[in-house]
């Protein structure tokens, strides 16, 4: 078994739309990897940590750029996330929204896992990263802090969002570099951390999203759940989930499609956030 586990291909989608912006050769770093880049485009199609973190090594040296992964945070869209992304944008602020990641990441990979501690003076949503070896780690953590505001901004239509700090685990980077991190988290970037972090005000969490919809959010749920049955993720993991839904909306989860409203669907503007809008009717199914 690979020692990263796996991950999702929706989200090898930011590093090669990066990739490709950028005028890389992705063909060639996907042929190193041993991906198939037809394959690869089945948002459901699930690859190895290990062929992922050479092609991420592969697009990091032929880009030359040390911020590669946080420059990757631009392309973040909704389906970056697999369905957590849909998720996200149903729920109806961003603490709600932030409580589905732990939940559900393992459909996105096994990258890394999230962890948020809350009291009254302070948040701080902390990402551990699984991948130990260089420059992997670095990009990958760069990529996950980043695409978390830039999302964040997008989902409540705020784009002035930030964070109070950034807390990083890497080195103190030359200048330059470091402006280059305040510019896209728009706040106090410090380095050489204990641990990886978006660190700030509890209220930061309050944020209203911008388009809540329940109805939609119970149906994406249940369908996590089925990805994550499917996974063969631990069951008492999928039974924890149902009765966090349970709880959330008063009453026993539908059986089968019966929670989808027909022809339901939702129209989300073009933004940074996304190059594409997300088809919310595939991502339910």
């Amino acid at each position: 078994m690979d020692a990263l586990g796996q991950i999702c291909s929706a989200a090898l989608q930011q590093y090669l739309a990066h990739g490709q912006a950028r005028g890389l050769d992705t063909a060639a770093a996907l042929q190193l990897a041993d991906l198939d880049p037809t394959h690869i485009q089945k948002p459901d199609t699930r690859i190895h940590g290990q062929d992922f973190q050479t092609l991420l090594h592969a697009l990091i040296k032929q880009s030359a750029d040390p911020l590669f992964g946080l420059h990757t945070s631009e392309f973040v869209q909704p389906g970056s996330y697999n369905v957590i992304g849909y998720i996200a944008m149903s729920a109806s602020t961003l603490q709600e929204a932030l409580s589905k990641v732990s939940l559900y990441e393992k459909l996105v990979g096994d990258m890394g896992t999230t962890d948020t501690t809350v009291d009254a003076h302070q948040v701080a949503i902390r990402w551990d990263c699984l991948y130990r070896q260089q420059p992997a780690r670095q990009h990958l953590i760069d990529n996950v802090l980043g695409s978390w505001v830039r999302y964040a901004r997008w989902l409540t239509g705020n784009d002035q969002l930030a964070p109070d700090q950034v807390w990083l685990e890497h080195p103190t980077p030359p200048a330059a570099q470091v402006d280059e991190y305040r510019r896209v988290f728009l706040c106090d970037v410090l380095f050489e951390q204990p641990c990886s972090a978006l660190v700030g005000a509890p209220q930061l969490l309050q944020q209203p999203i911008r388009q809540p919809d329940p109805l939609l959010l119970c149906t994406l749920e249940a369908h996590a759940i089925q990805q994550l049955n499917q996974l063969g993720v631990d069951t008492k993991l999928s039974q924890r989930v149902k009765q966090c839904i349970q709880d959330a909306i008063g009453h026993s989860l539908p059986q089968g499609n019966r929670c989808r409203a027909a022809g339901h669907e939702r129209t989300y503007p073009a933004s940074s956030a996304g190059r594409r809008r997300p088809e919310l009717a595939k991502a339910a199914r």
